[in-house]
């Protein structure tokens, strides 16, 4: 149950920096009309799976899903763990990890830039 409650309250805590990212996003666009809710299907560890993410190309949505299905199978091969959920959670963390040193070199180049 910790596990879930871990990974619950991850998705939870990048659900919101994706909000953030998307603001960003339209702040960046000047103007242009983003791509909408554009449904794509995608398979992450056999699972078949709809998604649509406004701003997304059907071509980006499944690049994105092929990184996080190589993603997987590394820090499978890495770690030799087999539970999927386990897996998937860990694949998140990182992600959110590399997310959050992003965001860690932007502010820092804005301070710098003052």
């Amino acid at each position: 149950m910790e596990n879930q409650e871990k990974t619950a309250a991850l998705i939870s805590r990048l659900e919101e920096e994706n909000a953030v990212l998307k603001k960003q996003v339209e702040l960046l666009s000047g103007g242009r009309k983003p791509i909408t809710n554009v449904e794509t299907q995608i398979k992450i560890r056999g699972r078949s799976i709809t998604v649509a993410v406004e701003g997304l190309s059907p071509i980006e949505i499944s690049s994105i899903a092929c990184q996080v299905e190589e993603r997987i199978k590394r820090i499978e091969e890495k770690t030799e763990v087999a539970d999927t959920a386990k897996l998937c959670a860990l694949a998140a963390f990182e992600f959110a990890v590399e997310l959050y040193n992003s965001k860690q070199k932007v502010e820092v180049s804005r301070i710098c830039e003052k």
